[in-house]
């Protein structure tokens, strides 16, 4: 599908990874009043964002496969689909990859939670300009599908092998929509291929606190699912 202007505009298909940030607005007014912790606020999320940028993107010709905006409470990646079913694989992979390193790492270190899509759709993306309806199909997987903290795989991709076989980043709610989404504790699991040095009982202290400071009821909701799945996720590894 092609757009005429003054300069050539094309939409492309690409690979879409799109996050919305729980609770920004708390976040926001906690720092609004001192420039210094805003500051602050705002470079954890840029050094967050440019390290799983950095991990996931491949350069050709110093160009990176991967496309990263930031705007308001909302982060979107996006890698171009090309005619090579491995390169796509790859990327899809890649895109997963992001997901489960932003969620882990928003919340073990900021008390963060993230919701959001991966799909495939048009785009135009460039400096300046994202537009298109990839973003759009995104946003709905996202506000009316999600529901909870987060980040479901569209159907559309789910014969992907990646998000076939993967035994420890994707999960699924069998229980509850059957729906495929993010397993950001997959660095937790024991003897596992994303096996670390973290402690499971950070993670679990802040879910803790969030509950424990949040009074809004729908809100309270979301991290108790999060809690749920984390009990969950503790008992299956005897953690």
């Amino acid at each position: 599908m092609r757009y005429e202007s003054k300069d050539e505009i094309q939409l492309n298909d690409y690979y879409i990874l799109y996050l919305d940030i729980l609770g920004y607005k708390n976040h926001m007014a906690q720092v609004n009043d001192d420039p210094e912790t805003q500051k602050e606020f705002f470079d954890q999320i840029k050094n967050i964002v440019d390290d799983c940028y950095k991990k996931a993107s491949e350069k050709k010709n110093g160009k990176s496969y991967i496309k990263v905006k930031i705007f308001s409470d909302n982060i979107l990646f996006a890698i171009k689909v090309v005619k090579e079913k491995k390169q796509n694989e790859k990327n899809i992979e890649r895109l997963c990859s992001v997901a489960s390193r932003m969620q882990e790492m928003f919340l073990r270190r900021y008390g963060i939670l993230f919701r959001g899509a991966i799909t495939k759709g048009q785009l135009y993306i460039d400096d300046r300009f994202v537009f298109g309806q990839g973003i759009i199909d995104a946003y709905e997987l996202e506000n009316n599908l999600a529901l909870y903290p987060r980040i479901l795989i569209d159907q559309k991709l789910e014969s992907v092998p990646y998000i076939l076989n993967s035994q420890h980043r994707i999960d699924s709610d069998k229980l509850f929509d059957d729906y495929k989404f993010i397993n950001f504790l997959c660095y937790y699991i024991p003897s596992g291929e994303y096996e670390s040095d973290r402690d499971i009982n950070v993670i679990k202290a802040k879910i803790e606190n969030l509950i424990q400071n949040t009074t809004d009821t729908r809100a309270l909701q979301k991290i108790k699912w999060v809690k749920n799945y984390l009990d969950n996720f503790i008992t299956k590894y005897n953690l």
